[in-house]
């Protein structure tokens, strides 16, 4: 079976989903392109991600061939000081509702005249589950089918935190910034990264690119998952600043450059550069010590993952070798954390690593044409001042040990709150911590699924069989801990 069978699903063609949404007899000329805009508040976001839609109403304003279309849900449980910035912005905001509208050039930045009773979407309330798989499939063709166009760009704004397993389990997901499209108005729940894909197919909409503007998502699991269905992924490694994209800018790259491959690179520069002046500005610059954004050609994604595969095969032979198993343990002890949580780690760096620190040549081989292919995925990379000062990051990807990897959860002061580890089997072990950061106790539990229902299910780890590493390592590091 080739890349091509395993990762295409249907034949994706506009208007292949009906939309009862549309009325009766539309007819709109086509355009360039549409942005498909899909966000939510997450608590503490709405006042930045209004900030981004203003930028995108000052883009289109300037621009007749690019045309947006709005999905937006309020905070449910917002922080009072970020309600209080929109009351003064005159905003009428309304707790967990959510608005569906296109937008008006004519309104220059006015977005807060579209967020209307008119335009809540949902029902009165407007409360409904954003993170269901046909909720986005529906939207996906109805912004479609309202501005159509030769070229999509499907935006998801909202908080993030790469691919771990335990986000695709059925019970309720506790922790903000875990998973993606986190609805604080339907207990947490968040979108995955299969569900953005199945949604995705679904529509019947041929999406040029997806840009995820959220927190940790260039992760090798999710990228995989979305290769599929798009041609290009733009995304950050580390964490993205509150403040977003910029988004005039997005829409100027659409609307002037026809190559989406050039376009997206460029807007990384454009968004490096914004990056930059709110740091020069910001009462808080450590919020933009370590942030990043990639643009991914997925194709080029699909070539490496042979290269990926035969990684894992020479590592997983290797690692039975006891005198190689213990030099391959101390790369992994000191691999690089791509964040505080004790899942994420850097796929390159893991990669140079492992070349200059265990003596088989073979796997040298091994990881130094994976680590180059992967780097070519990259149309273009950058960061803030400081991150680019560090060195920026490649790739997340999920590291973890016999068969299990954690989740390390913080108090507010950053004192050690907890570690869950999660098996492969479905079981969880979770250790409490006391202030002072000796044990509070132990308990053993569930996280709803297992590796086989989640990780095993993903486009990553049938073209590669990653998780035979994830299952063979024997160690386990935690940083911060």
């Amino acid at each position: 079976m080739t890349i091509a069978t395993l990762i295409v699903g249907c034949v994706m063609l506009i208007g292949c989903t009906g939309n009862d949404d549309v009325p009766a007899g539309f007819d709109r000329q086509m355009t360039d392109c549409t942005i498909i805009f899909y966000g939510a508040g997450g608590t503490n976001l709405d006042a930045d991600i209004y900030e981004n839609l203003r930028q995108l109403y000052r883009g289109i304003a300037d621009h007749n061939n690019v045309e947006a279309v709005v999905f937006f849900k309020n905070s449910s449980n917002i922080e009072d000081s970020i309600k209080n910035i929109l009351d003064d912005q005159g905003f009428d905001f309304h707790k967990a509702t959510t608005y569906r509208f296109c937008v008006d050039r004519s309104l220059d930045d006015n977005v807060q005249m579209q967020f209307t009773d008119e335009n809540i979407f949902g029902g009165d309330s407007g409360n409904i589950n954003i993170t269901i798989v046909d909720t986005m499939a529906h939207y996906i063709s109805y912004a479609a089918a309202m501005r159509p166009a030769r070229h999509y760009v499907f935006v998801l704004a909202d908080h993030g935190h790469g691919y771990a397993p335990q986000d695709e389990r059925p019970e309720i997901l506790q922790a903000l910034s875990r998973g993606l499209m986190a609805d604080d108005g339907n207990n947490m729940q968040c979108c995955t990264e299969r569900g953005i894909r199945t949604a995705i197919e679904r529509s019947g909409v041929d999406i040029d690119a997806v840009y995820i503007d959220a927190c940790e998502m260039n992760t090798v699991e999710t990228i995989y998952e979305l290769s599929g269905v798009t041609k290009y992924i733009v995304s950050g490694t580390y964490v993205t600043p509150s403040v977003g994209g910029d988004y005039t800018s997005l829409v100027e790259r659409l609307a002037t450059c026809p190559d989406y491959g050039l376009a997206m690179a460029g807007y990384c520069d454009d968004v490096a550069d914004w990056w930059k002046r709110c740091e020069e500005t910001s009462i808080t610059p450590e919020d933009y010590i370590a942030s990043d954004i990639t643009v991914v050609d997925t194709q080029k994604l699909l070539m490496a993952a042979p290269a990926l595969k035969r990684f894992i095969d020479q590592l997983t032979l290797d690692y039975t070798d006891s005198q190689l198993a213990s030099q391959i343990d101390a790369v992994t002890a000191r691999a690089k954390a791509n964040d505080n949580y004790g899942a994420l780690y850097d796929l390159c760096a893991y990669f140079d690593s492992l070349m200059v620190g265990v003596s088989s040549v073979a796997l040298a081989d091994a990881a130094r044409e994976a680590r180059d292919l992967m780097m070519q995925c990259k149309l273009n990379s950058r960061g803030t001042v400081t991150t680019e000062q560090n060195g920026l990051p490649s790739f997340n990807f999920l590291l973890g040990a016999n068969g299990s990897w954690i989740d390390i959860k913080y108090n507010d002061d950053g004192g050690l709150k907890a570690i869950e580890q999660f098996y492969w089997d479905g079981t969880k072990t979770t250790t409490n911590y006391n202030t002072d950061g000796t044990v509070l106790d132990t308990k053993d539990s569930t996280w709803g699924n297992t590796g086989d229902e989640t990780y095993g299910k993903l486009i990553f780890e049938t073209l590669t069989g990653w998780s035979r590493w994830l299952k063979q390592n024997r160690l386990l590091p935690r940083p911060n801990v």
